[in-house]
């Protein structure tokens, strides 16, 4: 009996440390403070990302806010050379309204001589109108010369090898031709 006492007791031993075991392992395996560490290093992960992101959004703003503090300086800039030139026309405006009131108010020579109102402010009745002499100008058309060699703008490679191509030259012949290589026009043939 004593043997099969030993290994009972044995067996019981054994099978009080095998459960031991199993429940430290499954604890392990689904313990909650696995998942929870887990868990804070992909959230870690997460906000070191989202940072990243946030700073370099950041930094794209701030250049997009520079370029745009740049845009709008140099409209001002405009604006300002603008306000400038339409301060200049007004005053040409104005200047020249002073010059036709001026002008309408006083008598001008051609006017002094020539006018009925002239003539009967003056006491004037008839008075002869000058002779004016007009000249002809004669029109002078300017020679043209002509080249015996005129130049030929240079048609595009490509056209030139379709156009020959058409008329039925062979690829060696338009080649010789072009002064181009035979594998370029079977390139530009192919490719067309």
């Amino acid at each position: 009996m004593p043997f099969a006492l030993t290994i009972a007791v044995f067996i019981i031993f054994f099978n009080i440390l095998m459960w031991v075991v199993f429940f430290k392992k499954f604890n392990a395996f689904f313990s909650t403070d696995k998942i929870i560490e887990e868990t804070n290093e992909k959230a870690k992960e997460i906000i070191k990302s989202i940072n990243f992101n946030a700073g370099r959004s950041i930094d794209l703003i701030e250049d997009k806010i520079k370029q745009l503090k740049a845009v709008s300086a140099e409209a001002e800039r405009k604006i300002g050379m603008l306000k400038k030139e339409l301060s200049l026309a007004e005053s040409s405006k104005s200047f020249q309204k002073k010059l036709d009131s001026a002008s309408k108010n006083s008598f001008m020579q051609g006017d002094l001589f020539f006018t009925e109102k002239a003539k009967n402010e003056l006491g004037i009745k008839n008075l002869p109108r000058p002779e004016v002499e007009v000249r002809k100008i004669p029109v002078v058309e300017p020679e043209l010369f002509m080249s015996e060699n005129p130049i030929v703008p240079k048609k595009d490679f490509k056209v030139q090898v379709l156009e020959l191509r058409a008329l039925g030259i062979p690829a060696e012949e338009i080649a010789r031709k072009t002064g181009r290589s035979i594998q370029e026009v079977k390139l530009v043939i192919e490719f067309s």
